[in-house]
């Protein structure tokens, strides 16, 4: 009799347990659950509802780019130094040239090795019988628009800078001006090219010519990529995301500390 007792008295309290299990359950999913789940998907309606961004306007986002920007020209001007193809074609030649070098194993390309993006990829520059410097050697790509050259800015332009190295006893080491016009004019071939890069001068072989002719190839030495391509009218030269970044960049006043910006309001003073 008092197990029966036991027993029954067991059932009504699990009995109760779970009732009230089950109330709490009701009481869980019940009109306050109900309301949070409202509450929960008005965000993703209001999402949903939300207007969409207005299109990238870009027709304007480039006409404000160049103002900011400029144009990346195809070759950086300088009116004391026209830029011509028959001095492009010479100043070619001497950048490659190792015989106006004292050694003749040298020449402007073995620092500014235009395959390894105008540089040579070494802590600082190997000069005459091995001499290095105490700068690395920056690249002549682009060099042309900036406003001064060499890491100091001692040069004001390339037309200075190239007549620099080959004077240089740890870099070329031609003791002077005069040999390295006596070895020019004594290798064959030099003659017609310098006289059609110099027309009307009566000896155009100069240090000063062979420098203008050097710097009138490397103002060619330009390095236009997709944002140039942007700026000149293709539309599709740059991804969606990119034109996005570019508006934010110009609306955030990132243009501030822009290299490229420095870079075109050099090319302006010139």
């Amino acid at each position: 009799m008092m197990h029966s007792m036991l027993k029954a008295r067991t059932l009504r309290r699990l009995a109760g347990a779970l009732l009230l299990a089950a109330g709490g359950l009701a009481l869980a999913c019940g009109p306050n659950e109900e309301k949070k789940s409202a509450q929960g998907a008005a965000p993703t309606a209001a999402a949903e509802n939300k207007p969409a961004a207005p299109a990238l306007d870009v027709a304007a986002l480039r006409s404000k780019a160049k103002g900011i920007f400029g144009v990346l020209p195809a070759e950086a001007p300088n009116p004391a130094n026209p830029v011509t193809p028959e001095k492009v074609t010479l100043g070619r030649m001497l950048f490659y040239e190792p015989r106006i070098t004292l050694s003749r194993k040298l020449s402007c390309s073995s620092c500014h090795g235009l395959d390894t993006y105008g540089v040579d990829n070494q802590p600082t520059s190997v000069g005459h019988e091995g001499q290095r410097g105490e700068r690395n050697s920056p690249t002549v790509y682009n060099a042309a628009l900036e406003f001064a050259q060499f890491w100091d800015g001692r040069a004001p332009d390339v037309e200075a800078q190239a007549k620099g190295p080959v004077l240089n006893p740890v870099e070329m080491a031609m003791p002077s001006e005069p040999e390295v016009v006596s070895r020019l004019k004594a290798i064959p071939g030099y003659g017609p090219l310098f006289a059609a890069a110099f027309p009307g001068e009566a000896d155009p072989i100069t240090f000063d010519n062979a420098a203008k002719a050097i710097a009138a190839f490397e103002r060619k030495l330009m390095t236009p990529g997709p944002f140039d391509d942007f700026m000149n009218g293709n539309d599709q030269a740059m991804t969606p995301e990119q034109l996005a970044g570019l508006q934010t960049f110009v609306d955030t006043g990132c243009i501030t500390s822009s290299s490229r910006t420095r870079r075109r309001t050099s090319a302006a003073r010139r």
